[in-house]
Order: C-alpha cells, then structure tokens, then sequence
C-alpha cells in the first residue's frame, strides 16, 4: 500500500550533483541534507555556483568520520555515493563510508550485493571501460541483475544520471522499462 513515488534513496545535492545512498534511510536522509548545507556553505564561501564532486565527497566522509570517534555520536549507518560531470574530467563518480573512507570509482556498488556487482562490472571493464550515455545505464541495470539472480520490476529500480549537460536527473519509469526491455532483447 506504499506509494513508490514516496520512497527514494536518490536525491538531487546541487543541479550538477546527485546522491544515492544505501543502509538506514534516515542516516542517508541526514547525510543529504548535511550534504546539501555544505554545498551552500561552499557557495557563499567561495562564491563559485559550481561545487566540486571531490570536494563535497571528502567533507562528508569527514564528517562521518568524526562520528566515530565521538561516544555521544553514533555512527551514520549509511554509504553515500555522490556523481557528477566535471569539464576537465568527465564523469565523476564518489563513494563515502561511515568509517570516513571516500574514493573516486569509474563504477561501484555499495550494499548486500555489493561484491557480486563489483565482479560483474570489473569482468565488463577489462574487455572496455569506455561507455556511452545509454551504454553505462544498460551496464549498471545489468549488473544489479546478474547479482540478484532473478527478475525484478523496472518500478523497484532507481536510475540517475548526469550528462555533458552537467545536470542530475533520475530516469522516468518510461525510460527505466524501456533500458530493460533493450537489455532482454541483447
């Protein structure tokens, strides 16, 4: 009876930022929030509209960090993966983890599955690690596939993306239904 257009774990930080997170919904919900008074923070201080993706990744992972060390604070029991595009350096992909621990990836995962989504997308990266728009979304539904073992609702799957327009946006369930079915035909 759960409205499914009510429950996401993909949110917009800035226009050229967009946030997944995997673990406690309220712990991401805090950290995307926290994620969003930095970025301000950083545009009132520098004056730039543009916050980097790099930047934004390490200031929460220190921040999360810091939670751990604190006895009145307890530790955010969420993985927060920040994406962007970058001028210079194309695609820009993040990772954070409640230890503090933040890395730049070409293509992650986080979560229950994690490890059999990293395989499928290293075996898929050592025949090319150059794809298209539509090539990474195809890669990314199928490998979250091949690691569920079974079929899912493109309506139970979330997919953002940001383009050379620099602008997050996640995919309707029209175009989530439409990569799907492309995916079944290959």
């Amino acid at each position: 009876l759960i409205d499914l257009n009510t429950v996401t774990h993909m949110y917009s930080i800035t226009e050229n930022i967009g946030a997944v997170f995997t673990g406690y919904a309220a712990d991401g919900q805090s950290q995307m929030h926290r994620a969003r008074y930095e970025a301000n923070i950083y545009r009132d201080k520098y004056g730039q509209q543009k916050v980097p993706v790099d930047w934004l990744c390490k200031r929460i992972a220190g921040i999360s960090q810091i939670y751990t060390q604190n006895a009145e604070m307890r530790p955010l029991a969420c993985c927060m993966m920040l994406v962007s595009y970058d001028e210079l350096l194309g695609p820009q992909l993040y990772k954070a983890d409640p230890g503090g621990h933040y890395n730049g990836y070409k293509a992650t995962s986080a979560g229950a599955k994690e490890m059999d989504v990293r395989k499928y997308l290293e075996k898929t990266f050592r025949k090319s690690n150059i794809f298209s728009g539509a090539e990474a979304i195809k890669l990314a539904i199928s490998a979250l596939a091949d690691a569920l073992d079974d079929e899912f609702s493109p309506t139970e799957l979330e997919v953002g993306i940001v383009t050379t327009n620099k602008i997050f946006r996640k995919l309707t369930d029209a175009e989530i239904k439409r990569y799907c079915f492309e995916i079944k035909k290959t």
